[in-house]
């Protein structure tokens, strides 16, 4: 029943996203006073705690998954973090999913109707965010993904690895403006050991959901 609940509510949490960020730009050329301010507290007060839940939780699940208490050898360790990916995958996409969203939300309000620009394949986090990012715990928490055996998702669903790769693809395209001079560099080379990591992990050859 936790688990239940707990997906329920990681699914509410992603379409609140998906409705607030989108909807009210649908077929309106200028959304209400009303909206606006809906959509603007909500961006304040509640998206960077919708953020730390799923950061939250990504790393809880991954430090689970790749614990090891160096009893078993390899062959049986995979074994069973094979059988405890397969019973948390549901809860592991419904993260993911949480996680992409807020990183795809619709920060500068333009809405999802207009002009396509450079802008809009930029992902314009607010600068209060830039903290969770310089330190580089998110690069090696999803990168840590990588390490958890092949076949890792139920028959027909995407694997842990595609969602690892999108999210990836998301900071890769955070707004170079969010950093200093420094951090920027710093974030560059995360994005370079990141696709290192990736080649030599043998999933982007074996995964046909990461070609995509």
């Amino acid at each position: 029943i936790a688990k239940t609940k707990f997906k329920m509510a990681l699914n509410l949490m992603k379409y609140i996203l998906i409705d607030i960020s989108k909807t009210p730009f649908v077929g309106t050329a200028r959304p209400l006073t009303r909206q606006r301010k809906v959509i603007s507290s909500f961006r304040e007060e509640s998206l960077k705690q919708v953020f730390d839940i799923s950061i939250t939780y990504l790393r809880q699940f991954c430090a689970y998954l790749t614990l090891s208490n160096g009893k078993e050898d390899q062959e049986k360790r995979d074994q069973i973090r094979q059988e405890q990916l397969l019973e948390l995958y549901p809860e592991l996409k419904c993260l993911f999913e949480l996680f992409r969203e807020v990183l795809a939300y619709d920060f500068l309000g333009n809405g999802y109707d207009e002009a396509s620009s450079a802008e809009e394949f930029t992902v314009q986090l607010p600068k209060t965010w830039r903290e969770a990012f310089v330190d580089g715990s998110i690069f090696e928490m999803l990168l840590a993904y990588f390490n958890l055996p092949a076949n890792n998702s139920p028959p027909n669903n995407r694997s842990i690895f595609s969602y690892a790769m999108s999210s990836l693809g998301q900071i890769a395209a955070i707004k170079r403006t969010l950093f200093d001079q420094d951090e920027r560099s710093d974030h560059i080379l995360r994005l370079l050991k990141a696709s290192k990591v990736l080649i030599e992990s043998g999933h982007l050859f074996t995964d046909q959901e990461l070609y995509h």
